[in-house]
């Protein structure tokens, strides 16, 4: 019975360790589907990129205060990252759309979905 806990324990962090193997910008994209915007209109694509892109900054704002308490990582690890990399993945979907549709985007977000700041 131990040795079928310790595997399992190993078959965990095994997983977890594969998952810190990609980047950021890979995880966030595997998260989203590619095509979830392809029938958004330039209009509705510029709307979801400055929404998305004030939830990405304000879960970035978020990690950023949490980190400086204890325990701040394990909450950033549980609570905010996960949305914050499905938010960074809807926002590179959003602006790869925007491009292979040729929509008129600010040129601040043009950049964003190569940042990585947390």
């Amino acid at each position: 019975m131990r040795f079928l806990g310790s595997i399992f324990v190993l078959t965990i962090a095994s997983a977890f360790l594969a998952g810190c193997s990609g980047t950021e910008n890979d995880v966030a994209n595997y998260l989203t589907d590619k095509t979830k915007y392809q029938f958004y209109s330039c209009l509705q694509i510029a709307q979801n990129v400055e929404s998305t892109t004030k939830r990405v900054r304000e879960l970035e704002r978020l990690m950023a205060t949490s980190s400086k308490g204890t325990g701040g990582q394990i909450i950033n690890a549980t609570t905010y990252r996960p949305e914050y990399l499905t938010q960074r993945g809807n926002l590179n979907a959003l602006l790869r759309t925007a491009r292979e549709k040729h929509c008129d985007l600010p040129a601040s977000h043009s950049d964003l979905s190569r940042q990585s700041k947390p």
